[in-house]
């Protein structure tokens, strides 16, 4: 299924980029940013691998569960997943890019993406198996 192709893309992308940022990161970053901002990157990194392994658990739960109407569950905990790496960790990745820092509310927004993608795969077990 295509959505489930697409899952695997992203997870993949993500974790290439998590991958990349950290070393990016460790070895350009260390020096230039003050110990705060740092570990919000360290941070940030941190929930990227999680939420990285955690669409990849979406991609993989969707193949078991394509013919069933939980499948749009773990579409919408992607979808709330990588709305979070983009607001959540993006926000983070881009103050210390940039020196800026985004607006308060867009981190926020973020984490919240975050809880909404687990309630998700919460809601594939409450819902049972229909087989």
């Amino acid at each position: 299924m295509l959505g489930t192709r697409v899952m695997f893309l992203l997870a993949g992308l993500s974790g290439a980029f998590a991958v990349g940022f950290g070393a990016y990161a460790s070895h350009g970053l260390s020096g230039k940013l003050d110990a705060q901002l740092f570990s919000y990157v360290q941070m940030a990194l941190q929930y990227h691998f999680y939420h990285t392994l955690a669409i990849l658990a979406c991609a993989v739960i969707s193949l078991f569960i394509q013919q069933d109407g939980r499948y749009r569950l773990s579409y919408y905990a992607c979808c709330c997943f990588v709305v979070g790496l983009v607001l959540f960790c993006g926000s983070f990745y881009y103050w210390a890019l940039s020196g800026y820092k985004l607006p308060a509310f867009v981190t926020p927004f973020g984490g919240g993406s975050f809880i909404l993608g687990w309630l998700c795969l919460a809601m594939i077990a409450l819902r049972g198996n229909k087989q």
